[in-house]
């Protein structure tokens, strides 16, 4: 009496097992854009752990999980950051977030370490907004109207703030001044573009230290 029925059994055990698969395919990968998207890797991990909590009990309705919890945990860190930004601004002090913790894979090179720290610094430098913009399009793959309804904003605000970051983010990085054509952005170039590449490249590298740092976690955990 109250025990599950047999199918029932079978068919959660299913489910948690596909659940525990994407978790362990991609939970680094949601990091690795909650870290470029935020101010700090806890702040990351804790969005990417609360967006795929959310995915697990919406699993049998969700068709897209990865897309799902991707858009859930970019829409917590947005809202976690203009929670924060009313604070300070009811308290009157400046904004001032706290220092990036970068886990760096144990196979990289100074210059691979180098460039995605100049990437990462090159994004901080932007207003927050335009930061959100480029990291949902170019890493988290999200389209104008996706960015635009997850901001509360319009799509031609959206382009807008794209067209500056990606203005700025060139002369900071080193790829050029001159001026960028209104309807460059990331949605109309081509997947090789150097900023694309290296804004893609740069969550690569993020990844690979996440996972690094979950096997140490592991390892000091079981000792």
């Amino acid at each position: 009496m109250g025990d599950t029925p047999r199918t029932d059994r079978a068919n959660n055990a299913d489910a948690e097992r596909e659940f525990q698969a994407f978790y362990a395919a991609h939970y680094a990968q949601l990091v690795a854009q909650g870290t470029m998207l935020s101010d700090s890797l806890q702040e990351a991990e804790d969005a990417a752990q609360e967006a795929c909590m959310a995915a697990m009990a919406k699993w049998d309705t969700i068709r897209s999980p990865y897309h799902w919890t991707k858009k859930a945990m970019s829409r917590k860190l947005v809202r976690d950051r203009q929670m924060r930004r009313a604070r300070w601004y009811q308290r009157l002090l400046p904004q001032s977030p706290p220092d990036l913790e970068i886990p760096v894979p144990p196979r990289s090179s100074v210059d691979e370490q180098m460039r995605a720290l100049d990437v990462l610094a090159a994004l901080r430098q932007l207003p927050s907004r335009q930061r959100q913009v480029m990291i949902l399009l170019a890493e988290c793959e999200l389209d104008h109207r996706e960015i635009a309804e997850l901001l509360g904003t319009t799509p031609n605000n959206v382009s807008v703030n794209i067209h500056h970051a990606r203005r700025k983010l060139r002369l900071l990085l080193g790829q050029g001044s001159e001026p960028v054509p209104a309807g460059d952005s990331l949605d109309s170039v081509r997947r090789d573009d150097p900023l694309y590449a290296l804004i893609r490249s740069t969550a690569v590298w993020l990844r690979l230290g996440i996972h690094a740092k979950q096997r140490a976690d592991r390892k000091e955990g079981n000792r």
